[in-house]
C-alpha cells in the first residue's frame, strides 16, 4: 500500500441530496502503530465536537457548513483514513465547500498545531474513550477488537497513555507529511440540478449520475 495517493484524487457524485456534502480523506498511519496516534489527535483537532477548527471555522464564522467533522477510520491493514465529513448550507455549491475545506487544511499545513491545541485534542479523547468504557457493551467491542486485531485485549489500557504522549512536533510532522495535495482524495455529494465549474486545481476527475 503506498504512503500517499500520489496525487489529488477527486471524483463527483450526482444524487438525490438536498445539500452537497464531502468527504475528504487522506492516507494515514493504520490504526495500533505509534504514528497513527498523532494522525488520530490532528483529526480531533480538525473535527472533533463543537470546539474543532473546521466546525468553528466553517459553521460558526464563515457559515458555509451545516456540519463538520473529522476522524479515522482505525483501519489495521495496509492504511488507515483520515476523513473530513462536511455537508454545506443551503445555497453553498458544492464547488465552493470543497474550496473552503481545502483552505482549512492548507491552513493547517502551513501553520501546524500549537501544543495548547495537542493537550486539548488529547484531554476530549481521553474523556471520550473512559466515557465509552463505562458501557459494559462497548468495553466488550474493544476488548474484543484489540484480541481480535492484535491477538491482546490488554491492549485497551494503553491507549490512554499512547494518546497522551503525542507531542505537538509529532502531529506538526503528521501534517506535513500527509495532508498535501499529493495525498488528497475528494468524494463529493451534490444535487442533481447542480451546476459544476472547474476547480483551482484542475478539472473534476468524474461526474457520476
Amino acid at each position: 500500500m503506498p504512503r500517499v495517493f500520489g496525487a489529488w484524487k477527486r471524483e463527483v457524485v450526482r444524487d438525490n441530496v438536498m445539500l452537497p456534502r464531502l468527504f475528504l480523506s487522506f492516507l494515514s498511519p493504520v490504526f495500533g502503530s505509534e504514528p497513527f496516534y498523532p494522525a488520530s489527535v490532528c483529526a480531533a483537532i480538525l473535527g472533533m465536537k463543537k470546539g474543532s477548527r473546521l466546525y468553528k471555522s466553517l459553521v460558526r464564522e464563515r457559515q458555509v457548513a451545516a456540519e463538520a467533522q473529522a476522524f479515522t477510520y482505525d483501519l489495521t491493514k495496509g492504511s488507515d483514513l483520515l476523513v473530513i465529513d462536511v455537508t454545506g448550507r443551503p445555497g453553498v455549491s458544492g464547488e465552493q465547500l470543497e474550496q473552503e475545506v481545502s483552505r482549512e487544511v492548507d491552513v493547517l499545513c502551513a501553520n501546524g498545531v500549537s501544543a495548547d491545541e495537542v493537550a486539548r485534542a488529547v484531554t476530549l479523547i481521553q474523556t471520550e474513550y473512559t466515557r465509552a468504557l463505562q458501557s459494559a457493551g462497548e468495553r466488550a467491542d474493544r476488548l474484543s477488537m484489540f484480541a481480535t486485531y492484535f491477538g491482546d485485549p490488554a491492549l485497551i489500557n494503553s491507549q490512554v497513555r499512547r494518546y497522551r504522549s503525542v507531542t505537538a512536533d509529532a502531529v506538526n510532522a503528521f501534517i506535513a507529511d500527509r495532508l498535501g495535495e499529493n495525498n488528497r482524495a475528494s468524494l463529493l455529494y451534490v444535487p442533481r440540478t447542480s451546476a459544476l465549474r472547474t476547480h483551482r486545481t484542475g478539472e473534476f476527475a468524474g461526474v457520476r449520475a
